[in-house]
C-alpha cells in the first residue's frame, strides 16, 4: 500500500491486547510507516478504535475530542485493584438496595459530574504516568475533573457465578474514566464494583458496524483492506460544510482569510469542487483557515 495514503481505518480491537500494539500489527499489515490512533482503549476492552493514515494523524485532536459510547458490565458486590477484571480481589460487601435506585441512580450520574482519574490510568502526575505509582502501591493525589455523561441507559441486572451484575450504555464526553464510573456506580448503590468488561460501539461520528477485526483484515487481498479505509474527510462529516470558487480556493491554499455572507461558525469543513481541502472557522464575517491539506493530498481523496 501507497505509505503516503491518508484515511480512516476503524479497528474492531480485539481485548488482552493495548491500543499500541493494535497500531503496531496493523502498521506491519498494511506496510505503513504513518498512523496513529485515537482515544486509547484499555486492554481488556473491545471496540472501536479509529486509526489515522498518513495525513489524517494530523487531525487526530478533533477524533480525540469527539463523544463516544460505550457498552459496560459492572460486576457488583466486589472490589478490585484496578477497578476492572484484570486487578487482584480486594473487598468485598453485600448487594442490597430498592429497585428505586435505579431511577435515582440515573438522574445521579446523567449530565454534568465530577470524576478522579483512576490510579491505573496514563494520566501524568510529576512526569510519571499514574499507573507507575500505583505498580509501587503507592496513591497520589489526583485533581478530579468535569465530564459529561450525555445519554445513560441501566439496561438490565444479570445474575452471574458472582452475583449481580449492571449492564450500562453511556454516551460521554472525552477524558470519561468507565472504570471509575463503575465504581462510583456501585457505592451509589451501597456497595463495590468493578468493570467486569467494556466494548465502546461510537467514536464521534463512527459506529462499530462499520469498524473490522484484525482478523478479518488478514484474510483480505491488499485491494479489499484499502477499500475498508475511509477518506480522511469522514472525520468532519459532523462538521457544516463550506465550498470554495476558484478565486476563494487561491486565498484559503495561501493562509488568508476572506469576507463571506454567514454567521459565525468555530469549525467548518471546506471544499472546493467536492474535495476536502482543510479545516476553517468563520470569524467577524470572515472565512480563516485553519487546517490545510496540501493540494497533494486533496486530489488524492
Amino acid at each position: 500500500m501507497d505509505p503516503s495514503f491518508s484515511g480512516v481505518l476503524l479497528l474492531d480491537k480485539c481485548s488482552h491486547i493495548s491500543s499500541n500494539q493494535a497500531l503496531q500489527q496493523l502498521k506491519s499489515l498494511l506496510k505503513i510507516s504513518k498512523a496513529g490512533h485515537t482515544g486509547t482503549l484499555d486492554p481488556m476492552a473491545t471496540g472501536i478504535l479509529p486509526i489515522l493514515l498518513g495525513y489524517a494523524t494530523r487531525y487526530s485532536q478533533l477524533a480525540l475530542d469527539a463523544t463516544k459510547t460505550y457498552q459496560a458490565v459492572i460486576q457488583l458486590g466486589y472490589q478490585t485493584s484496578t477497578a476492572d477484571a484484570e486487578g487482584e480481589m480486594i473487598n468485598q460487601a453485600v448487594v442490597d438496595f430498592h429497585p428505586s435506585k435505579m431511577d435515582e441512580l440515573k438522574l445521579k450520574f446523567l449530565g454534568t459530574i465530577w470524576q478522579t482519574p483512576p490510579m491505573y490510568s496514563a494520566l501524568k502526575k510529576n512526569g510519571l504516568p499514574l499507573y507507575v505509582y500505583a505498580r509501587r502501591g503507592e496513591t497520589v493525589e489526583r485533581t478530579p475533573r468535569k465530564i459529561e455523561i450525555l445519554q445513560l441507559e441501566l439496561a438490565e441486572i444479570t445474575p452471574s457465578s458472582l452475583g449481580r451484575r449492571l449492564v450500562v450504555s453511556v454516551q460521554c464526553s472525552k477524558g470519561t474514566y468507565i472504570r471509575t464510573l463503575a465504581e462510583d456506580m456501585a457505592q451509589f448503590l451501597g456497595t463495590y464494583g468493578y468493570l467486569a468488561s467494556l466494548r465502546r460501539v461510537q467514536c464521534g461520528p463512527f459506529q462499530i458496524d462499520q469498524a473490522v477485526s484484525f482478523e478479518n483484515l488478514q484474510k483480505l487481498t491488499e485491494e479489499e483492506r484499502r477499500a475498508c479505509i475511509l477518506p480522511l474527510d469522514s472525520l468532519f462529516k459532523q462538521l457544516p460544510r463550506w465550498q470554495l470558487n476558484n478565486e476563494q480556493l487561491q486565498s484559503f491554499l495561501q493562509g488568508k482569510k476572506f469576507m463571506v455572507e454567514d454567521t459565525n461558525c468555530s469549525q467548518i469543513s471546506v471544499y472546493h469542487e467536492g474535495r476536502f481541502v482543510g479545516l476553517g472557522a468563520i470569524e467577524a464575517g470572515c472565512l480563516c483557515p485553519k487546517r490545510l491539506l496540501p493540494q497533494t493530498e486533496s486530489a488524492s481523496i
